[in-house]
């Protein structure tokens, strides 16, 4: 616990000296990233992530948004959604500085992207380590499903059971025939029916639909100068900077908070919550 608190208190360190912009800087219009349009959504889910990390005996929770259209299919957060909502509608001659960092502060949004290119058959997982953007790719069909007898209702649809092992971890998921959509949270997938909830044998992980809409909209990726990476390496490079942020810091000073004196401000003995979907 002490470990948690010590990073808590680090990150709104550096949450606090990111507001501190000279009213000159802060009061400018922010810049975005040009973001391409890969769809039109026709249907969006949002789910209710919670994963737990044993170590730490802590639990998260936050949402995500499967936006879904013909050709694509985007997982990402939801509070990224609404931010980027909210700055598309309300601030149409754009947003400053100050005005967005109050959002991020308020909404707290993470940063990932799984694409789903039917036509394809691939999943393009965008993520990032602090500044860093990676990208890589995979096959559309990662998972080999046995169903089950069982059923639940899940946002008023009649929900079947199925289960699975995939990268160190099984998992149980209940899938909606009445929505016939070969789709589901992160890179789920597979069954005749949406993935409404999955959820790991051992509780450490679940997924869970809240609300199921039909929404037209665009479905983007926003352009950056991604680092083309595999899985593999992507997970390494994460995992040394959630269960070792200081020697991580030290090895990329950059990127590191500092003290007053400019001195790597990260705990000698400090760890940040983690816990990955995938073991293996």
């Amino acid at each position: 616990m002490k470990y948690l608190i010590s990073i808590i208190i680090l990150i709104g360190m550096a949450i606090g000296a990111a507001a501190q912009y000279p009213a000159s800087i802060g009061n400018k219009l922010g810049r975005f990233p040009e973001n391409e349009n890969l769809d039109s959504s026709y249907m969006e889910c949002i789910y209710e992530y919670t994963v737990h990390d044993p170590l730490l005996d802590e639990t998260k929770q936050d949402f995500k948004i499967l936006a879904i259209g013909r050709n694509i299919s985007k997982y990402s957060d939801y509070g990224g959604y609404q931010i980027d909502s909210i700055r598309f509608t309300d601030y149409p001659n754009g947003i400053t500085r100050n005005e967005y960092h109050k959002l991020s502060v308020k909404i707290l949004p993470s940063w990932e992207a799984y694409i789903k290119d039917f036509n394809a058959k691939k999943i393009k997982i965008y993520e990032r380590v602090i500044i860093d953007k990676y990208v890589y790719e995979e096959p559309l069909k990662l998972m080999d499903w046995t169903l089950v007898p069982g059923s639940e209702m899940i946002c008023g649809y009649k929900c079947r059971k199925a289960t699975t092992s995939f990268r160190g971890r099984k998992w149980t998921a209940w899938y909606a025939p009445e929505i016939p959509i070969d789709n589901g949270p992160w890179k789920f997938g597979g069954l005749p029916g949406l993935i409404l909830k999955v959820e790991s044998d051992d509780n450490e992980q679940k997924f869970e639909a809240t609300a199921i809409r039909n929404n037209t909209r665009s479905i983007y990726l926003d352009k950056y100068p991604y680092v083309k990476t595999t899985r593999e390496k992507y997970n390494k490079e994460y995992e040394a900077y959630c269960t070792k942020p200081r020697q991580f810091h030290i090895a990329n000073p950059k990127t590191a908070p500092k003290d007053k004196d400019g001195n790597i401000a990260t705990p000698e003995f400090s760890r940040l919550f983690f816990n990955p979907i995938e073991l293996e």
